[in-house]
């Protein structure tokens, strides 16, 4: 029993810890990309903030971003953020909303 319980350990600390590698920015800034000048642009700018997140040892948002820019390089329509999603300062919330 004790055995069966330590590999159980080992297998989920394994899965978690692999869930805070990050993404792969090498990886993603060589997928070519299948859309326009401004797909482009905007691959290797949420690579940039993918980058910058997982610096901070923040994985989730470094994950997020490296999604945002595979769907960058796939040609796939990446909207902004949602305004609700983020905690904005008030002074600035009508101007985004203009904005999005």
């Amino acid at each position: 029993m004790s055995t069966l319980r330590n590999i159980a350990i080992l297998t989920i600390s394994g899965a978690l810890l692999a869930a805070c590698a990050g993404p792969d920015t090498a990886m993603l800034a060589k997928m070519p990309n299948k859309g326009t000048a401004f797909d482009k642009g905007l691959q290797a700018r949420y690579i940039d903030l993918a980058k910058a997140e997982a610096a901070e040892y923040d994985f989730g948002d470094a994950n997020y971003f490296g999604k945002k820019a595979m769907m960058a390089a796939n040609g796939q329509k990446v909207l902004p953020d949602r305004l609700y999603d983020r905690k904005l300062p008030k002074k600035y919330v009508s101007e985004l909303q203009a904005a999005w």
